[in-house]
């Protein structure tokens, strides 16, 4: 065998090593503003929506909620690529009922409900005003959910998450921080796929978050928009939405407190 050959083999194999790499939830701090403000950015694309004001939010309250990183790994293994300190992933609650003031919070409540008005039902949109409405006091608590991660992170992490997310929030409401929630609502990234057969051309919903389709079986009320205007960049996926017939779309999810409801248990 030719040493072009060999080196041709060599390639080809390091092509195909599957390289293992293992993930852990760590609590968000300074360093990670860039990192959870780029995957703030990914969920609310080109809305009118202060991310870093957002991000800054998330940092503020680092007790409640987690980033997902790489674990760290043993000095022998280290690659020259070096993702210790990449934010793959937040998952967090913000209290947007105690927060509706804060200008950035005042955003998305404009967002979410300008939406619900072009996209949803009557019903909807009374459900919405009701929780979201800022010219009341509001009886019930409203979390805010941002679940946002890679698309390659596996999904079996998000079952720790929640549960570590509802561990700090009791933590939070027996210290008399408002962090018990009647309701929460959460945007989901999701994608209509059109497959034809014949005539025929059925649609079908896939969850950038598989667990949050679950989360939909719950849902009080929700409705949907479409971001094909603004598309997603390769944090989302690398796949052409018109090439593979993916549409995207964010459905926005009005759920119980995920404390007591069957929604968290299933995911």
């Amino acid at each position: 065998m030719s040493e072009e050959d060999e080196e041709t083999m060599d390639d080809e194999a390091a092509l195909n090593q599957v390289i293992q790499v293992e993930f852990e939830a760590r609590t968000p701090e300074g360093g990670d503003f860039d990192g959870i403000k780029q995957l703030l950015q990914q969920l609310f694309l080109k809305a009118h929506v202060n991310v870093s004001s957002l991000a800054e939010i998330i940092l503020q309250q680092s007790h409640i909620g987690s980033v997902i990183k790489q674990s760290e790994v043993p000095e022998e293994e280290e690659m020259e690529d070096d993702d210790e300190d990449v934010v793959f992933g937040v998952t967090t609650t913000i209290n947007i009922t105690e927060k509706k003031d804060m200008s950035c919070i005042k955003q998305i409540i404009t967002f979410l409900m300008d939406k619900c008005q072009r996209f949803g039902t009557n019903e909807t949109v009374k459900i919405f005003e009701n929780l979201l409405s800022r010219d009341k006091d509001c009886a019930n608590n409203v979390g805010f959910i941002l679940s946002e991660r890679f698309v390659n992170i596996p999904v079996q992490i998000s079952a720790p998450l929640y549960e570590n997310l509802c561990t700090e929030m009791r933590a939070a409401n027996e210290k008399q921080q408002k962090f018990l929630f009647d309701h929460y609502i959460i945007i989901c990234k999701t994608y209509k796929a059109e497959c034809k057969r014949g005539k025929k051309t059925t649609t079908t919903d896939v969850y950038s978050n598989p667990e949050e389709d679950l989360f939909d079986q719950e849902a009080l009320a929700s409705f949907e928009y479409s971001v094909a205007g603004e598309a997603d960049s390769g944090l989302d996926g690398n796949w052409d939405s018109e090439e593979e017939g993916m549409k995207p779309f964010r459905r926005v999810l009005i759920i119980p407190e995920i404390g007591r409801a069957s929604c968290r248990e299933r995911v």
